[in-house]
């Protein structure tokens, strides 16, 4: 069986839609301000510079792996999705995060970075996002490790072709304030492939870093490379939530 890795694509369909998330960034928290003086404001939205700072580099991981500098996993483009239409609709979560990257769609900065092996057959991608208020992340963070927990098996559309696929467990230990980590199979039986993940996505504060590693039969498994950049991206994380509260 053909082991298929991740269909990235060029950065070029969303090059203008993140340049205008992050110009749009700059007063974020003004909304925070309103209302009256015995309010306390919530902490401030991450920022481009912090968001990019949480983004994991070459230097991160382990030898062997590259960045692909005009690749992001959201293109903002449907037709570029991995997964389509899951069935149940409960478990669209989880192809929303393969097909974006994140775990909410109203979020207020976002940064991607993805990186390749030696024989580009495998992958480790990043995406950090910011939003308003903790208690958004918070929702998305609940909506995925529900996702996980009762979704151990379930169906969507690959290429328009019906595939299945299998969630199971994945243990890392505990970062920033909750983390959810799972492994996602996606079976296209059709095609006689399998698309194979690990994915660990990460919250601290209003903000989230979710990576993932995708791998391919001729390409590096990249274990001890993927462990390295959740650590690394969570520390950093925290370090961002940390001066929010200042």
């Amino acid at each position: 069986m053909r082991i298929r890795p991740l269909r990235l694509a060029a950065a070029g369909l969303a090059a203008s839609s993140l340049l205008l998330l992050t110009a749009c960034n700059d007063d974020g928290g003004a909304e925070g301000k309103k209302g009256s003086a015995a309010t306390p404001e919530p902490p401030r939205p991450m920022s481009a510079q912090q968001a990019k700072s949480v983004l994991v580099g070459e230097q991160d991981l382990s030898d062997g792996w590259k960045l692909q500098k005009d690749v992001v996993v959201d293109v903002n483009d449907p037709s570029q999705n991995v997964l389509d239409k899951a069935e149940p609709a409960k478990c669209q979560i989880l192809a929303d995060v393969l097909n974006t990257g994140r775990l909410l769609t109203d979020f207020k900065i976002t940064k991607q970075v993805v990186f390749s092996d030696r024989s580009d057959g495998s992958s480790i991608a990043q995406d950090v996002s910011g939003y308003q208020r903790p208690a958004e992340a918070e929702r998305g963070m609940k909506s995925l490790a529900a996702a996980v927990k009762g979704c151990a098996s379930f169906s969507a559309t690959y290429e328009e072709r019906k595939v299945k696929v299998t969630v199971a467990g994945f243990d890392v230990p505990a970062l920033g304030e909750e983390k959810v980590s799972y492994r996602l199979k996606i079976d296209d039986a059709t095609k006689d492939q399998v698309l194979d993940y690990d994915v660990v996505s990460v919250r601290s504060g209003a903000n989230i870093s979710t990576l993932y590693n995708n791998w391919g039969e001729d390409g590096e498994r990249g274990e001890k490379a993927f462990d390295r950049a959740v650590h690394k991206a969570a520390a950093t994380l925290d370090k961002v939530a940390a001066e929010a509260k200042k």
